[in-house]
């Protein structure tokens, strides 16, 4: 893409030979404010002048990272210098010679705060549906959306028809399925309607004005497909295979990580091959919003990021901390094989899909689409029994769609997610079954629970959660303290074997307390 490309929306007021626009801008002896407004009427006007937008706070233009992938990329004084002097001349006085932007109106640009330019929230490769669930086919900026449709040169769309039937949508549902999933090893139906929904979301997701959940691929063991069909994935929705990204070692790195992905307005975001627990306060917090806040990197200014992406993961026997497994839904593959790498590509569909994929992008895009768009045209049916707190209206949408096209499954492995994916509430629950069996449902301090978690070699120290394990160690001075504030944190936090934990207070030593209770889903009663 040339930095000029569809730059038509900000010549509305132009002279007809456009070409020929290119004004003089004189800088001495006139107020800051007069210059300013010139320039920015420059780069308004100029067809010489990328294609600029405002994105948290700040201004940005489109920038070609590698063929075929736009990203976003904030202006800073050196872009913005090249950019001004392209779009006008600059001079001190009528006869004088030219001169470059003057530092002072850059940095007066870049600072006013609101900027005649459009408001843009990301980046798409392929048609979508719009909040109204009207089609965005025009490659482009759409102003309705805030999206910019980056459109493939060799991507060849049939015609999607304009009021598509439910039995369309199940055709088109058929013709995807049996192209794409018949020789992925789905565990079961759930799974494969999860992977459906997965495929789907980067097409409805502008129609989904909050959140949705990250796709979690499971499998036994390497090779069964995983990378794989998130590589299906991301060749229909972007054209390409996307970036993949490794899980990170601390917060510090993932909220960077998510920073610096989030600035480039990606359409998805793939986590990679993760080979132990998955827990991040940071992920789970970017799973639950719809706009990203964080410090510009090196400097004191915020940014705050539109959080439109569809989150994606994979790996082998995941397990999942912290607040993840609730902001997640689960594609569970099995080959039932040692080796499934060893299978034989030729006796699948499509022996070479990604080749597949990339010639017939164009009609799954529309099968896809169609699907949708049925869905939209029936009146968004819905009235699924699944919940994901903080997702009913991704939840509702997918479901809609999908049951409109005869899928069945969606989410129904929603309990298996919870209860095996997440390994931080299994070692809690034998933890407190440990506790109840010391304790029983006295009020104890933090420190009996250290003294008893100081006894080397039993059961309460050995099946220690991580988060008190990690309180435990180093110097013991402050033991006490870390330990309080890791069961601070299950404060009534209901578990499925029956436990929860209480925190109080004894008054006349002013020490934490704790007292574990045996409930049957009475309400709690502090104490």
């Amino acid at each position: 893409m040339t930095e000029n490309a569809a730059s038509e929306i900000q010549k509305d007021s132009l002279p007809e030979d456009i070409e020929s626009y290119r004004p003089t801008i004189y800088t001495e002896d006139r107020r800051l404010q007069d210059i300013t407004s010139e320039a920015l009427d420059s780069l308004l006007g100029n067809s010489d002048t990328p294609l600029i937008f405002q994105r948290g706070g700040f201004l940005c233009r489109l920038r070609e990272k590698e063929p075929g992938k736009l990203v976003t990329e904030n202006i800073n004084d050196a872009i913005l210098r090249g950019i001004l002097s392209r779009s006008a001349d600059y001079r001190k006085t009528e006869m004088s010679k030219l001169c470059p932007p003057p530092s002072h109106v850059i940095k007066d640009v870049l600072t006013l705060g609101e900027f005649p330019f459009p408001y843009l929230d990301g980046i798409v490769s392929c048609p979508v549906l719009r909040a109204d669930g009207s089609l965005l086919s025009v490659p482009g900026y759409d102003e309705a959306s805030n999206l910019y449709y980056n459109e493939s040169e060799e991507l060849e769309m049939p015609e999607i028809p304009d009021s598509p039937t439910r039995d369309d949508a199940i055709q088109a549902c058929k013709f995807v399925i049996s192209n794409i999933f018949v020789d992925f090893p789905f565990e079961d139906d759930a799974s494969m309607a999860n992977a459906l929904a997965g495929l789907l979301s980067p097409i409805v997701r502008p129609m989904i004005e909050g959140c949705i959940p990250m796709m979690l691929v499971d499998k036994p063991s390497p090779g069964t497909g995983a990378s794989l069909i998130l590589e299906v994935i991301s060749i229909i929705a972007i054209g390409q295979v996307a970036e993949m990204k490794s899980p990170q070692g601390g917060e510090q790195e993932w909220r960077k990580m998510i920073t610096s992905t989030l600035r480039e307005g990606p359409a998805l975001i793939y986590i990679d091959n993760i080979d132990n627990l998955l827990k991040s306060a940071s992920l789970s917090r970017a799973l639950t919003l719809s706009r990203w806040s964080d410090r510009l990197l090196g400097k004191n200014e915020m940014l705050s990021l539109p959080q439109r992406a569809c989150w994606y993961a994979n790996g082998n026997r995941l397990s999942l901390g912290g607040d993840l497994p609730r902001r997640c839904y689960l594609v569970r593959m099995d080959a039932k094989m040692a080796h499934p790498w060893e299978r034989d590509p030729s006796k699948f569909k499509h022996s070479d899909i990604r080749g597949w994929l990339t010639e017939n992008r164009g009609r799954l895009l529309a099968a896809l689409l169609t699907m949708a768009r049925a869905w939209v045209v029936a009146g968004r049916s819905s009235g699924t029994g699944k919940v994901i707190v903080g997702y009913t209206e991704w939840v509702e949408t997918l479901d809609g769609i999908l049951k409109h096209a005869g899928v069945t499954g969606f989410l129904d492995n929603l309990d298996e997610l919870y209860s095996q994916a997440d390994e931080g509430t299994d070692q809690w629950q034998t933890f407190l079954e440990t506790w109840f069996s010391i304790f029983g449902d006295r009020v104890v301090s933090s420190k009996e629970v250290v003294m008893q978690l100081e006894k080397l070699d039993t059961d309460f120290s050995t099946e220690a959660p991580e988060e008190i394990s990690k309180a435990m160690s180093g110097n013991k001075i402050g033991r006490v303290i870390r330990v309080g504030k890791a069961l601070s944190k299950k404060h009534k936090v209901r578990y499925t074997n029956g436990y929860m934990l209480i925190k109080g207070e004894d008054k006349a030593d002013s020490k934490k307390t704790w007292h574990l209770k045996k409930i049957s889903g009475e309400p709690v009663v502090d104490g």
